[in-house]
């Protein structure tokens, strides 16, 4: 099993919360992320975590924007919506 990044897990949470109900476009997952946790990692971190999450297809473009995929959706239901990064990350 890989390794699961911090900018990773900030990233999923951060696309959860702003393609809601459409696909969310770049700036609204950066708002989202930065909504989530004020001090945001560094860009290159954002873009290999969004790398590394779309090759493994838990990201997908759709409709202009970004959402999760159907694994990713699976992944994230036996997580609490409640707690931090770090608590969800031992899950």
């Amino acid at each position: 099993m890989q390794q699961i990044h911090d900018a990773e897990l900030l990233l999923l949470q951060a696309i959860t919360l702003a393609a809601k109900r459409k696909p969310a476009a770049i700036a609204d997952v950066v708002i989202a992320a930065a909504t989530i946790q004020p001090r945001l990692p560094a860009e290159g971190k954002l873009r290999d975590a969004f790398a590394r999450l779309s090759s493994h297809g838990l990201l997908v473009a759709r409709d202009g924007g970004y959402t999760l995929s159907d694994a990713a959706e699976r992944l994230l239901a036996g997580t609490s919506k409640k707690g931090d990064a770090a608590e969800q990350a031992r899950r």
